[in-house]
């Protein structure tokens, strides 16, 4: 009786209590696995958000003309219809070319899974459609300043400092065409201003992507 006892307890019960060391021991790696995991997801959450900031600065910055050199200061004599404005080279930036080319230089593009990198590609390719369809209005808005109905209110158009300048330069020199630099004065900030508001609306549209929501399996 004493042998089956001592039987028992080595074939039923001494497994049944190794099973359970072992469950517990399973149980307890599966849970640090699934903490080391989450760990290891928050740290290439923070590296994906820091490589998207970069990417929307970089392409914020590319895109929005603000990395284009003003150009050097005109001349007495100088033909100014025949040179390229700072609005001009600003507008003539193609957003989706653009876009696409700060993307394909990022390590946001390397550190993406495919799930992700659709996102990012989908997203990118909406919003430059979109920048596309204001530059194009930009670009109109630059060609017809200085329209008919525009010539009435040139003078309104510039700020008082500016306006007053011109008042001390047609006293100075009664023999300049005052009327023709006031308009051409009133055209230049015009159409300055169309790329002005059109280069902020790059950079606003741009930082739309940092509201991105991710595929949570990459």
């Amino acid at each position: 009786m004493f042998l089956f006892s001592i039987g028992t307890i080595y074939f039923t019960v001494i497994p049944l209590y190794q099973k359970a060391l072992l469950d517990e021991q399973i149980a307890r790696k599966e849970a640090d696995l699934i903490r080391t995991q989450g760990l290891l997801d928050a740290a290439q959450s923070k590296v994906r958000l820091s490589f998207l900031g970069t990417f929307v600065f970089n392409a914020g910055a590319e895109c929005s003309g603000l990395l284009v050199p003003p150009p050097p200061m005109a001349k007495l004599g100088d033909d100014l219809s025949k040179r390229e404005t700072y609005a001009k080279k600003i507008l003539a930036i193609n957003p989706v070319q653009c876009m696409n080319d700060v993307f394909a230089s990022s390590l946001l593009k390397q550190d993406l899974g495919p799930q992700d990198l659709a996102i990012v590609q989908n997203a990118i390719s909406r919003i430059a459609s979109e920048l596309e369809k204001s530059r194009q209005k930009a670009l109109a808005r630059y060609e017809n300043a200085g329209g008919i109905s525009f010539k009435p209110n040139a003078q309104a158009a510039l700020d008082p400092s500016t306006q007053s300048m011109f008042e001390v330069l047609r006293r100075v020199d009664p023999s300049l065409d005052y009327e023709a630099l006031l308009m051409q004065a009133a055209i230049s900030k015009e159409q300055a201003s169309a790329a002005e508001d059109y280069s902020k609306e790059v950079r606003s549209k741009i930082s739309e992507l940092r509201n991105l929501h991710w595929n949570e399996g990459r």
